[in-house]
């Protein structure tokens, strides 16, 4: 009833529209549509090696006994979205990609409504929903690589629109909803410690997190699968590479990965004073949370994570690539950021989906380039994080200009 609510809301928004917005929203929204249609046949090395594998495997074994095996080294409440499509009649790649083109949709619209509490009475909120649609690192990651990310991020986007609106139950019901579809929603975790330090919110919805978790994999532990296996998915998810960085614009690039032993837990340390000092600003002024401050925290969160932390893929700035576009609407001066960020992820992108493009050679010759603009581009996001941070210790919230709610009207 409250999705009902909130699409209703949304398609009377969009009917109060002049016709020239309508016009524009109209043309956004085709080419979003006939740029998913076109990326849809693109098979990934990760659709052939794992995605149409897995799939095929829970057809093969009847939906739900498919679970009494580790198949699969993702959490289990993907893989049952993944079950439930196999019982859709139509091509396993469409099947695959539709899951994530759908919270593609999800995403945009939480983004609209994060953005209508700041600009009630525009046609901004729009504009916002469509950025979220035409964001190259959005239809690259869910239409032609077939990832997931999406789906993780759309109950980020639900978890930070709650805790704007003051349901902060409904916050951490969706952040364990998040956490239980990737781990990488944990880039987030730092607001609700910082809202713990503001008393804003009960240590005891924390444990709502976890609940979700146990829930989520109840089905798998019934089908068969052993209990430990599944408290234990993230933690071999962590293990399964041993290289500082794979392909993400973060500090890392500036070191070989031959050192990984060496860098490794001084990375992890790194991140947690740096994450300790952003928590002891908070304890030390007496700063009142708001909308604006919630945003501000949000982008600065999902970006030093993954930043500073060691083994990051190239895809763990994807939660950054979408919240930049809410926090660019809060605060239109930093226009440049979700730009910077979406070159730097996509440059990232490039090495997986050439993989089977070219041969090894080739390969390795386009790799070394790509390697030096990752280099420049992860400088480019540390003088980012920096100018944020900065800024953000100076003036915790937006600087509004007193007509920016009426920019279009």
């Amino acid at each position: 009833m409250i999705i009902s609510n909130k699409i209703k809301s949304f398609i009377t928004f969009i009917k109060k529209t002049r016709n020239i917005h309508l016009i524009i929203i109209l043309l956004m929204l085709a080419s979003s549509i006939l740029i998913r249609l076109f990326l849809i046949p693109y098979k990934s090395n990760d659709m052939n090696s794992f995605l149409i594998r897995w799939y095929d495997y829970i057809k093969r074994h009847g939906g739900v006994k498919a679970f009494n095996m580790r198949f699969s080294n993702y959490s289990p409440l993907y893989l049952y979205v993944l079950a439930l499509i196999t019982y859709i009649p139509i091509p396993k790649i469409i099947a695959i990609k539709l899951i994530s083109i759908v919270f593609d949709f999800v995403a945009a619209l939480a983004v609209f409504f994060i953005v209508k509490l700041k600009y009630r009475n525009s046609i901004i909120p729009v504009y916002a929903f469509m950025t979220v649609l035409v964001a190259p690192t959005v239809f690259v990651n869910s239409s032609l690589w077939g990832q997931c990310d999406i789906i993780f991020t759309s109950f980020l986007l639900l978890t930070i629109y709650s805790l704007m609106t003051d349901k902060n139950e409904l916050a951490f019901l969706c952040y364990g909803i998040a956490f239980s579809f990737k781990l990488q929603a944990l880039f987030l975790f730092p607001i609700f410690f910082i809202l713990l330090i503001k008393k804003k919110v009960k240590i005891l919805y924390f444990f709502i997190i976890p609940i979700i978790y146990v829930i989520s994999i109840i089905p798998c532990y019934l089908a068969g699968r052993p209990f430990d296996d599944l408290m234990l998915i993230y933690l071999k998810q962590a293990d399964s590479y041993n290289k500082l960085t794979l392909n993400a614009p973060n500090i890392y690039q500036m070191i070989s990965n031959n050192y990984f032993d060496l860098f490794y837990v001084p990375g992890i340390i790194f991140t947690f004073i740096i994450t300790g000092i952003l928590f002891y600003f908070f304890y030390r002024n007496k700063i009142e949370i708001d909308n604006e401050v919630i945003i501000n925290l949000s982008m600065l969160s999902v970006l030093i994570l993954p930043y500073f932390l060691p083994k990051m893929h190239e895809r763990y700035f994807f939660a950054a690539d979408v919240i930049s576009i809410v926090f660019v609407y809060y605060s239109p001066r930093f226009i440049f950021l979700p730009i910077v960020l979406w070159l730097s992820s996509l440059t990232g992108y490039i090495p997986e989906l050439i993989r089977n493009e070219l041969n090894k050679e080739e390969y390795q010759r386009v790799l070394k380039h790509i390697l030096f603009v990752l280099k420049i581009e992860s400088l480019g996001l540390l003088a980012i994080i920096i100018k944020l941070s900065v800024d953000f210790i100076k003036n915790p919230r937006c600087k509004v200009t007193r007509n920016q709610d009426v920019l279009v009207k």
